[in-house]
């Protein structure tokens, strides 16, 4: 049980004066600037594990809040490694200001925590994370433990009733407020008032700072004033792990995967789970009694009947108790079964005379190897094709083609599109033209070696260079490689390749790229037939590829570098010099057709050739040794890629004929070669419930989509989705494309009901009955709440805008409304209401709504509680900033097919309430006269509907038809000197007595006996009503205007 203990102070304390002025005359701004008052705590000790009362959260045990706030709010809670992250938009700015903490309640203990140190990560928006070591002081576990979450609105009346905001807490002083989180990330939320010891102080912000004075509570007010201004709920649940199944954030992350795939006509096997809660795993539920906590799985929309190219959900529940339970859904992927595919070796290489060895396999759906079919031979030149019937035995050169063909065939569901086998046909090339050479010129200068032997060493230190990357790329080998040591790459002599497969001996290639080590070329595909026995390279054929540092030693005992290729030129042309990337400064042996020459750099920089340095006739005349490298494989790496322009989503119009057309394919490193090395199938066509259809019915409008996919030679496989929208005719075409404009409400042929509460403002709905205005009875909103509109729109054609149009300043004006929030749409039949929203925008010159407060929803409804006809409901929830210039609204429905827009216009919600934007400001200068300083007025518009505005003076301002300011002086009468000329005016010293004469002579005049005897003693008149012009300042002011500019024309004449 707590104690309450109470401190009550009487203080007196005279208030000081700030510049001069009294203590009465600063405190109206410092409640303007707003106050926050912390009166005396209450303490509690009912903890059941120490609560940490101090930073960073200054958390304390507190009362539950029970009695609700006018004001609501909308919350979020959620469990993260943190703790409990919870966050609440409160949905009034007077409310948010005064949040004075969040409690925490555990339902079970009944007991509450409050923290006191909250974020403001938004506007009006309040949030927390609370250890789970806090929630353990209010609660036996905290993973079974229902918590209500709950901002608490607390404030207190001063003696001058102000209304500030109260912070019962004890521990936080002057001090420690100033580090709160939001009151250094708010400077709106500065002021507040402390009572450190029970005594009472407030806080504000003036000048730049914050500062601290006392504060009087007043007596009989209503102190203080606690609510909640809503609450939401959270229970931890249980953890349920799928294996091979991706989740972020409670979201799964990648339904693609390997492990989430299914092929459409085999039996599904669930993924395996498991489900852990309060460190205990469950059991999964078969035949054994039912027990807690258990798993339990639904796949049931899995079989082997499930169409391909679709994706279904799999339901893994662990049950708790009886009464909670957990879900994780894994979204499974269920995928075309497969064609076969034939793998052709597009290398292949055959010899006059050899018997041709055809390396080709097919694979089928599950990588069983099927066999070959009928293989045609044939080969072309440029004027006709020639059958041949063994190509071992032909001896014409050329070009050889074969036609392979491959079927699997297999048990499939009885499906209505199910064909009992897949067949494939792929065309091969073979080059038949007798024994190849290899390219030994420029620009490489590629010849064969022996491998070279002997790691390359510097006093006993390895060399290494680091592993190369071979990318098979259709025609050329890429290879790139980098060299650490300045010895070792400048006097690289080549590049050895050779296969780790087949002994069929090493090439050099002398001609390479080489800049401080880093080594590159391009070496053509071909040229790597020469490393194997059978001049045939496969894909995922394995090499060897290393640089090489050769030397040698001259007579004068010189070393220099050695390139022993006889292709290589050294003459006066210098064409070694400018041919070969790796040329340096380093002399270097040439073998010129077999005459050795030295390459070294002349006084004139230039290169110069020798041919008298011969060899040193006993040392070693060649030193070859190679770095250590990393064998890799020969990859081809890209996927096949459809035609972009043959892949793009096609229009077709209601009644034309649908002729399907295949996209084309290709293979990036393939790109040039004669025969087609990809495959490309129609999977299916989708109808616009996402079954599978026969053909696509174009005698009506629709959407349809073509499913295809491309397989290149590697099995690397993509797929494309060709969308098919059947459409009306545009309006030149079809008189009647007028009927298939959206409606709110009644059909535009028949005039008959088809939707039902088209418009919806808050919780008041109505039907519309006209697209364009349908009477809506005059309602009220207030400024600075969330507020939410719902449009309902039934459309045949697909949507692509939705647009909220607020202060449309009358009803055929709809584009010069002041603010615009539009939805831009997409289809996507995977979500339940056939739409995703990809955009919102908000058009507006001022900031009329508030861009971080609005909140979009889409929903597929029925369009009337007892039809069967589908509509698209769209919310809109947003908060108004200040008040509009018209308190017309319009909802606007946009096609994406025809650019069609039909606009229901709304003029029953009126904004009401105090602008919560700054107010405008204009800064104007004049001169008087060149004797005068430059005079400076400060305007404000103190309503921004109105073109009235207020000089720091206090004058009132206004602008003419020509937009000039003009000042509007309410300035007190000044009675002026009599002016020279012999006139009367109101500004004239006698003018007074001379309407005191005036007033007196008629008194007379009407109590004449004449006047008496003639109406009688009284009498009665109904006077009109009378405005009194002398009472408007506007008017005295022109007055007085005309009466100067009067008395200035009378002296000048």
């Amino acid at each position: 049980m707590g104690m309450i203990i109470i401190h009550t102070w009487q203080i007196a304390v005279d208030k000081p004066t700030w510049g001069g002025g009294s203590a009465m005359r600063i405190l109206a701004p410092l409640i303007v600037l707003g106050i926050i008052v912390v009166l005396s705590g209450v303490e509690y000790a009912h903890a059941q594990t120490p609560l940490n009362t101090g930073a960073p959260l200054y958390m304390l045990p507190v009362d539950k809040v029970t009695t609700q706030c006018a004001t609501t709010s909308t919350g979020t809670a959620e469990f993260t490694d943190a703790g409990l992250l919870t966050t609440h938009v409160i949905g009034d700015a007077e409310t948010f200001k005064k949040i004075a903490y969040i409690e925490v309640h555990a339902n079970s203990t009944d007991k509450s925590i409050g923290i006191f140190n909250i974020n403001t990560p938004a506007s009006a928006t309040v949030g927390v994370t609370i250890p789970i070591s806090a929630l353990m002081n209010i609660t036996n576990s905290g993973d079974t433990e229902k918590f209500t979450i709950r901002p608490i609105f607390s404030s207190v009346t001063t003696s001058e009733n102000s209304e500030l905001k109260f912070i019962d807490n004890p521990n936080i002083n002057f001090e420690i407020y100033k580090t709160l989180s939001y009151v250094v990330g708010s400077s709106a939320l500065i002021p507040a008032l402390l009572t450190p010891n029970g005594m009472n102080f407030n806080v504000f912000a003036l000048f730049g700072g914050i500062h601290m004075g006392p504060v009087t509570i007043h007596p009989t007010a209503p102190n203080p004033v606690i609510c909640s201004t809503g609450s939401v709920q959270i229970q931890k649940l249980p953890l349920i792990e799928i294996e091979g199944v991706e989740f972020e954030n409670g979201k799964q992350t990648n339904a693609t995967l390997l492990s989430n795939r299914h092929t459409a006509g085999a039996s599904y096997t669930e993924q395996e789970a498991k489900c852990t809660y309060l460190d205990e795993e469950a059991a999964a539920f078969g035949t054994q009694p039912p027990n807690f906590p258990r798993v339990e799985i639904n796949a049931h929309g899995i079989d082997d009947r499930t169409p391909s190219n679709t994706t279904k959900p799999v339901i893994y529940t662990c049950h708790i108790d009886e009464n909670t339970s957990g879900t994780k859904t894994n979204t499974v992927l269920v995928v075309a079964r497969k064609n076969p595919i034939i793998t052709v070796d597009n290398t292949n290489m055959h010899t006059e005379g050899t018997p041709f060895v055809d390396t080709t396999t097919c694979r089928g759906s599950i990588n069983q190897v099927l066999p070959l079919d009928t293989v045609t031979k044939q080969v072309l030149s440029e004027t006709s094709s020639v059958i041949v019937s063994d190509i071992d035995s032909t001896t014409i050169p050329g070009n050889y083609t074969i036609d392979y063909t491959c079927s699997e065939v297999y048990l499939k569901i009885p499906l209505t599109d199910a064909a009992g086998s897949r067949n494939v046909r792929v065309l091969g090339q073979v080059s038949a033209d007798g024994s190849p050479t290899l390219d030994t010129g420029p620009p490489l200068y590629i010849k064969r070696v022996n491998s070279a032997s002997g790691a390359c060493s510097e006093q006993g230190i390895d060399v290494n260079g680091f592993a190369p990357t071979i990318t098979y790329r259709g025609e050329n080998m890429l290879i790139d490689m980098t060299l650490t040591n300045p010895l070792t790459y400048n006097n690289m002599s080549y590049i050895e390749i050779f296969s780790r497969q087949d002994d069929g001996g090493a090439i050099a290639v002398y001609n390479f790229n080489q800049t401080d080590g880093d080594i590159s070329v391009l070496v053509p595909f071909d040229s790597l037939r020469f490393t194997e026995k059978d001049k045939t390279i496969n894909v995922n054929d394995l090499f060897v590829v290393r640089p090489v540092y050769s030397t040698i030693t001259l007579t004068d005992g010189e070393t220099v570098k050695f390139l022993n290729n006889a292709n290589i030129p050294a003459d006066s042309s210098d064409e070694y010099a400018t041919t070969f990337q790796s040329f340096n400064d380093n002399p270097t042996l040439l073998v010129p057709g077999g005459v050795d020459t030295l390459v070294t750099i002349g006084g004139n920089g230039m290169p110069e050739y020798l041919t008298n340095n011969p060899r040193h006739p006993t040392a070693p005349n060649i030193v070859a040794c190679v770095t250590p490298t990393i064998d890799d494989f020969v990859k081809d790496l890209t996927y096949p890629e459809f035609n972009p322009s043959d892949v793009s989503d096609r229009n077709i119009l209601t009644g034309e004929d649908y002729i399907q057309q295949a996209p084309k394919c290709t293979d990036a490193p393939f790109e040039g070669v004669d025969e087609p090395n990809t495959i490309v199938e129609l999977v299916g066509i989708l109808g616009e419930d996402l079954l599978f259809v026969d053909t696509i019915d174009s005698s009506k409008p629709g959407v349809f989509h073509e499913l295809w996919k491309c397989t290149d030679q590697n099995g690397f496989q993509i797929q494309e989705d060709i969308q098919i929208v059947i459409g009306a005719p545009s309006s030149g075409g079809d008189d009647d494309d007028w009927k298939l404009n959206p409606t709110f409400g009644k059909t535009w042929d028949s005039n008959e009901q088809l939707v039902s509460n088209g418009f919806t403002f808050n919780t008041k709905s109505v039907d519309i009955t006209n697209n364009f205005h349908t009477k809506f009875q005059k309602i009220t909103a207030e400024i600075g709440k969330l507020h939410t509109v719902k449009a309902r729109v039934y459309s045949e054609m697909t949507l692509d805008t939705i647009i909220l149009s607020l202060g449309v300043p009358e009803p055929s004006r709809v584009s010069d409304s002041e603010a615009d929030i539009m939805i831009k749409l997409q289809r996507n039949y995977q979500n339940e209401a056939e739409y995703e929203i990809v955009d919102i925008i908000h058009e507006q010159d001022e900031n009329l709504v508030d861009t971080t407060g609005t909140i979009l929803s889409v929903a597929k409804v029925s369009c009337t509680s007892d039809s069967d006809v589908q509509c698209y409901e769209f919310g809109i929830t947003f908060r108004i900033m200040a008040p509009l210039q018209s308190d017309v609204l319009a909802i606007s429905a946009m096609d994406i097919d025809r650019r069609i827009t039909t606009t229901y216009i709304n003029d029953g919600v009126e904004f009401t309430g105090e602008s919560l934007l700054p107010a405008e400001t204009i800064t104007l200068q004049f001169k008087r006269g060149n004797q005068h300083p430059v005079d400076t007025i400060m305007l404000t518009q103190q309503d921004r509907r109105y073109d009235v505005w207020t000089d720091q003076h206090g004058y009132i301002w206004l602008k003419n038809s020509y937009d000039s300011w003009f000042q509007m002086t309410y300035a007190d009468f000044e009675r002026l000197q009599d002016p020279h000329a012999n006139v009367m005016t109101r500004t004239h010293s006698n003018f007074a007595d001379l309407i005191e004469y005036e007033k007196e002579r008629a008194r007379q005049v009407f109590d004449s006996e004449s006047i008496k005897s003639t109406v009688g003693e009284s009498f009665s008149h109904d006077a009109p009503v009378r405005i009194d012009k002398l009472n408007n300042p506007v008017i005295l002011e022109k007055l007085k205007t005309a009466e100067l500019a009067a008395l200035e024309y009378l002296e000048n004449r």
